[in-house]
């Protein structure tokens, strides 16, 4: 083992082949990259689900009655002034019962009023009309609106953001050693 010089990286700091980047501070960037670009992933087949289900109600969700449990306006638990509708319904696929609790599949935060205007023709014990996804019964909802997909196609975008910085992250300590193990 040589001397250490100032401006020269020691062995134990150059494991993977980048002069000054200790072997820990690459592994640490190589499990965030991939951590980030797992992140990314989810977040691009997420949005593609719900803008495939937005563009294909009419194939991919069939219509069944249900009964209203519950109907009323909740307040986000985690920031004030932000509300979501809280419904419950019931419906019988296969003859089955199932409990729903989503309104639509775009489920925003808005103030009060909003919701309560949109909820106040809805009353526990009315009937209604569930958009069911045949291959899963528990997947439902009760209006089939949309704000567009704009919002959907912007996450994406973020989501591939994810995944190019992510990737970054994972090549850098891998060029490093592949390049270290070239040299020797």
């Amino acid at each position: 083992m040589g001397h250490y010089k100032p401006g020269q990286a020691s062995d134990e700091t150059s494991g993977a082949g980048s002069p000054g980047i200790p072997f820990g501070v690459q592994l640490l960037a190589l499990i965030a990259g991939i951590v980030i670009f797992v992140m990314g992933v989810e977040s691009i087949l997420q949005d593609y689900r719900v803008i495939r289900s937005l563009t294909h109600l009419d194939t991919e969700y069939k219509t069944m009655r249900g009964t209203w449990l519950q109907v009323k306006v909740r307040q986000d638990s985690s920031s004030s002034g932000k509300y979501y509708p809280d419904v419950l319904y019931e419906y019988f696929p296969e003859g089955k019962s199932v409990w729903g609790w989503r309104l639509s599949l775009e489920e925003h935060p808005k103030g009060a009023g909003y919701w309560e205007e949109r909820l106040k023709n809805y009353k526990a014990g009315d009937t209604v009309t569930v958009h069911v996804r045949p291959e899963d019964p528990k997947d439902s909802f009760i209006e089939p609106r949309t704000d567009g997909i704009f919002r959907y196609l912007l996450k994406g975008l973020v989501g591939v953001g994810f995944c190019v910085f992510g990737g970054i992250l994972v090549f850098i300590p891998l060029a490093g050693w592949l390049k270290k193990k070239k040299q020797d």
